[in-house]
């Protein structure tokens, strides 16, 4: 994660060094023109509040907010903020993201807590993808009276049976040394049943699907 998020920060950053050298370099020379100040100027601004929002993303992810009171929260920005934290990772490795459009949800949650489980699943996928050729990303949310269902499809072939029986145990992984410490799903595991919901895998889709069901939701504004 620590990986991620630097090149996160330094793929920005790299951005206003380089634009800065060369307006450095371009004042010297007073060959630096009006427009050209403005345009690097918005550039700036814009590329800084980039790192920004991903600094204040990052800390909200890294709290602990077990012990937060459950509260009325939009789903939509926990998403959101969730996929800005992958956004960088996903466009570097060419990686397509699909998602389809639904309602304002709102759910009774600890936004923190969800954020980390959508984030830790979306990891997994971009690991897992990392040396395919067809990469992609689909998430959905299904809802009827009582459940909200967030689905999350990767390109991948699915989990084989065996391994799925174990995948959410703590320490179990499947990855690299070095590249996971097999507590991601099982915490997630467990913050998603704190919530009085299930997360599980569905080996009916012939690609890698997990499922998020959380409950105590409502729909606003739809028309």
């Amino acid at each position: 994660m620590a990986g991620g998020i630097s090149h996160e920060i330094n793929t920005p950053l790299t951005i206003v060094t380089g634009k800065l050298s060369i307006l450095k370099r371009k004042n010297k020379e007073s060959v630096v023109s009006q427009e050209e100040w403005s345009e690097s100027l918005d550039l700036l601004l814009k590329t800084s509040e980039r790192i920004a929002k991903i600094i204040r993303g990052l800390k909200a992810f890294a709290r602990d907010g077990a012990k937060d009171p459950l509260v009325d929260c939009s789903f939509n920005q926990i998403l959101t903020d969730s996929l800005f934290i992958c956004e960088e990772k996903i466009k570097r490795l060419g990686i397509i993201l699909h998602i389809e459009e639904f309602g304002n949800i709102q759910i009774k949650a600890r936004p923190v807590e969800i954020s980390q489980v959508i984030v830790n699943l979306i990891s997994n996928s971009i690991d897992a993808l990392e040396h395919q050729d067809e990469k992609w990303i689909k998430i959905a949310a299904v809802y009827n009276e009582s459940l909200l269902e967030l689905v999350i499809t990767d390109s991948g072939h699915g989990i084989p049976d065996a391994i799925a029986a174990k995948i959410m145990e703590p320490f179990f992984t499947t990855k690299e040394v070095n590249k996971g410490t097999g507590l991601g799903l099982s915490i997630s595991k467990g913050i998603i049943e704190a919530h009085g919901g299930r997360i599980f895998i569905d080996q009916q889709c012939p690609n890698t699907r997990f499922i998020i069901q959380i409950p105590k939701f409502r729909l606003e504004n739809i028309s």
